[in-house]
């Protein structure tokens, strides 16, 4: 399935995609952010018996999907600088600094993620964008959408990475000089709140 979803992506939109694979979400997320990009094929597969060997050396925390840096610099006063020093941390200190927070830091941190999939997220005001200024001209239908969808992913990624959903989308474009300058805004309020790339795309 992960070379059909690749194949599909080359064919529709000419881009490489890369594809984690776990035993559950967290882990197959850990596969696609950490290791995936180095994997000639673009395929990484984290298994729960490879946490000590994979998970436990990551660092700087940061790196760890659900360590933002304010996180990371909690951990870090604490004596904890690896994914492996967290794990072993006793869990209820971890709990009395920090909550529930702390619980779900320990159990991640030895790649346990009792999430389902499709499971409704936390919502919040937050917004997440991404502005990029392009090189050169673009006006062939096929690259632009190609540059749209990589935007749409990084903002989907944040999204996810925060634990949010949103409704509505926003894009502003601005017209290169040598054409005719200017620009627009477009805003829409989908129905169903979503981090989901292709979801944004659409």
């Amino acid at each position: 399935m992960a070379k059909a979803i690749q194949s599909s992506m080359w064919r529709e939109f000419g881009l490489m995609c890369t594809v984690g694979i776990g035993d559950n979400m967290l882990l197959s997320k850990l596969a696609l952010d950490l290791e995936s990009k180095k994997m000639k094929s673009g395929i990484a597969r984290w298994r729960y018996e490879d946490v000590p060997n994979k998970l436990w050396k990551v660092h700087p925390l940061s790196k760890m999907w659900g360590i933002g840096g304010r996180m990371e610099r909690n951990l870090n006063r604490m004596g904890i600088s690896t994914v492996g020093q967290l794990a072993k941390f006793p869990l209820e200190l971890l709990e009395k600094k920090f909550g529930i927070i702390g619980n779900q830091l320990y159990y991640h941190a030895h790649g346990i993620d009792l999430s389902e999939i499709g499971a409704p997220l936390m919502q919040g005001q937050n917004s997440f964008g991404k502005s990029q200024i392009l090189l050169r001209d673009y006006t062939r239908r096929e690259e632009i959408k190609a540059v749209l969808l990589e935007i749409c992913e990084e903002v989907a990624r944040r999204a996810r990475t925060h634990n949010k959903v949103g409704r509505t989308i926003s894009l502003g474009i601005g017209y290169s000089k040598d054409e005719f300058g200017g620009g627009f805004h477009r805003s829409k309020t989908i129905d169903l709140p979503t981090n989901i790339t292709m979801d944004i795309y659409k």
